[in-house]
């Protein structure tokens, strides 16, 4: 048995409080998910990779660089994003566009509205629901609208619902499996409602809000720690508290797992890591690029990698 082995039993032995790494673990249990699941980690270049850093392929809805809003659906099934003609760099509000494309490795669509521009979107499991940012010109103060029904056709304007934050701050929206609860976050702020109701659960400081796939809690960052609350009841647990986390990604589909971009004590790199949410544990994934946040890293079914949905986007 080697000094490095006898180590990395020793730690393996201590007590583990939430933050501390233990790499066997919390890793298995991820790898045991992707290969099961067919399931993977999206990164900030929209690559998606295994476990083990490994790109399988990317998300293929632009060209190289040209990356618009979008979000995946908490089972990683679906994804829902904004076409470029929907986000020009000038914005030219005079004619009718798609504003909204969805694709779940079978089928795509588009949701067209006369006059609107999305900036921020989300989407149910099975796109039941779909929540977005709406805006009718550049100077508007924006409508939060809640789609519905078969192929998303029947449009509600819940604007109340978001109280006063800002909607053009803001800059993600976060949904549930079942698109009964909506976290809405702006870089300094965030709520988690329900939306059919409008009744507020939880508010508070922090950035990149998520919500769990049982829509029970929200993970966030407020200044350089990660937050897990409980939306029913407002109890709260740190994570990562060794480093400074940067931003959340998605939960897996079984709401156990967190991606999330940490820096820990005094390492010079941001590592996404994956967090087991109920004992604290964390396992490191892959190193990060400086600007990289986490906040696209989610998780994506291989059903909608390396393959272009059949609807234009140009």
């Amino acid at each position: 048995m080697t000094r490095r082995d006898i180590i990395t039993l020793a730690a393996c032995a201590a007590p583990i409080s939430c933050g501390q790494r233990a790499e066997n673990g919390v890793f298995i249990r991820a790898l045991n998910l992707s290969q099961r699941d067919n399931i993977f980690i999206l990164d900030d270049t929209l690559h998606a990779r295994t476990l083990m850093n490994a790109s399988v392929g990317r998300l293929m809805l632009w060209d190289e660089g040209r990356a618009a809003p979008f979000s995946i659906a908490p089972d990683g099934e679906c994804i829902v994003w904004i076409p470029r003609n929907a986000y020009p760099s000038a914005p030219d509000y005079s004619f009718s566009r798609p504003l909204v494309a969805v694709w779940d490795g079978q089928a795509a669509w588009t949701l067209t509205f006369k006059g609107d521009r999305a900036r921020a979107v989300t989407v149910s499991s099975k796109y039941r629901d779909l929540y977005l940012t709406a805006f009718d010109d550049a100077t508007s103060p924006g409508r939060l609208l809640h789609l519905q029904d078969e192929q998303l056709k029947v449009s509600l304007d819940i604007t109340s619902a978001a109280g006063n934050l800002d909607l053009s701050a803001v800059e993600r929206l976060s949904t549930c499996s079942d698109g009964t609860m909506l976290a809405i976050g702006t870089r300094e702020s965030l709520k988690v409602v329900d939306p059919k109701s409008g009744r507020g659960y939880f508010s508070g400081n922090g950035r990149f809000p998520a919500l769990s796939p049982d829509g029970k809690h929200v993970a966030f960052v407020d200044q350089g720690a990660l937050f897990i609350v409980n939306v029913v009841d407002g109890s709260r647990r740190q994570f990562l508290s060794r480093g400074t986390v940067w931003g959340v990604g998605g939960w897996s589909p079984d709401g156990e797992l967190l991606l999330a971009a940490y820096r820990e004590g005094l390492s010079f790199f941001k590592q996404l890591v994956v967090v087991d949410t109920a004992s604290g544990q964390f396992a490191n994934i892959f190193e990060m690029g400086e600007g990289d946040f986490g906040s696209r890293a989610m998780w994506i079914k291989q059903d909608l990698i390396n393959r272009k949905p059949p609807i234009e986007d140009q």
